[in-house]
């Protein structure tokens, strides 16, 4: 079902198609695209870490360094990119010093691809 312009996937709703149920697909046959709910959450009562908030960045950035000098990584593939801000996405490369890779499982790529190379910039 459709409330207040949200759409709400599962088995309560078999109606509700892939479109509505994947924030990133914008195409025309997608109408319930919004690119507010996109970064700022779509997931309803589901847990979220809110990076707008600098205690969460904070751990959120350590957690990542950690990752990389612990297992000397030289690439952190992050599957929720698409669901974060540009803008954080940005810091916390430019602060880890490696390439974050998103997952692209939306059928907008443009919408996917949009994310490549905006590392210090929105």
């Amino acid at each position: 079902g459709v409330e207040a312009g949200r759409f709400t996937c599962g088995p309560d709703n078999p109606n509700v198609t892939y479109c509505s149920c994947f924030p990133g697909n914008r195409e025309p046959q997608c109408p319930g695209f919004d690119p507010v709910l996109q970064a700022e959450g779509w997931f309803g009562n589901l847990g979220d870490l809110n990076q707008s908030r600098a205690s969460v960045r904070s751990g959120l950035l350590r957690f990542a360094i950690g990752l990389r000098d612990a297992f000397k990584v030289d690439a952190i593939r992050l599957d929720t990119a698409i669901y974060q801000s540009r803008e954080w996405l940005a810091y916390l490369q430019e602060k880890v010093g490696i390439e974050i890779l998103g997952e692209a499982t939306v059928n907008n790529l443009t919408y996917a691809g949009s994310f490549q190379h905006h590392r210090g910039s929105t």
